[in-house]
C-alpha cells in the first residue's frame, strides 16, 4: 500500500514537468518564457528534495559518503538557477542524471528499496525528457 501511494505522488509530481514543457514548446499563448522559469524554478525544488531523501538515507544508515553525495543535487540545482536559461537546462539534466547515480549508488549498497530505485529511474526519465524538449525549444 505505501509503494503504491508513493508512486502515486511520484508520477502526481511529473504533471507540473509535463504542464510546462508544452506551454513552453508550443510557446501557448505567449507564456513559454514565465513558463520556462517555472519550469526551472520547480526542477530545482525537486532536485532539493531528491538532495534531502539521499541526506535521509546517510542519517538512518550513518554512512558519510552519502552525505557528501546528497549535496551534489542541490549544488546543480543552485548552479541552474543561477545559470542563463540555455546552460540552466543543461545543468538541471545533469544534476538529475547526478541524482539518478546517487539513486543507484545507495541502491547497490542495499540502502534503497528495488521498488523506490526503479520508481526514481522511470521519474528521472520524464524529467529527462521534458527538460530535452524545453532545451531544444529554445
Amino acid at each position: 500500500m505505501k509503494q503504491g501511494f508513493a508512486k502515486w505522488l511520484g508520477f502526481g509530481g511529473l504533471i507540473p514537468f509535463i504542464g510546462l514543457t508544452v506551454v513552453v514548446a508550443t510557446d501557448y499563448r505567449g507564456w513559454a518564457d514565465l513558463s520556462g522559469e517555472a519550469l526551472r524554478v520547480y526542477a530545482a525544488l525537486i532536485l532539493s528534495f531528491l538532495g534531502g531523501v539521499s541526506w535521509g538515507i546517510a542519517l538512518r544508515e550513518e554512512y558519510e559518503g552519502l552525505y557528501s553525495l546528497s549535496m551534489v543535487p542541490f549544488f546543480g540545482a543552485w548552479a541552474a538557477l543561477l545559470a542563463s536559461a540555455p546552460v540552466s537546462y543543461g545543468l538541471l539534466m545533469a544534476a538529475f542524471v547526478a541524482a539518478h547515480a546517487i539513486d543507484y549508488h545507495a541502491r547497490a549498497r542495499q540502502l534503497l528499496p528495488g521498488w523506490f530505485f526503479d520508481l526514481r529511474k522511470q521519474l528521472t526519465i520524464g524529467v529527462l525528457l521534458c527538460l530535452i524538449v524545453v532545451a531544444l525549444s529554445l
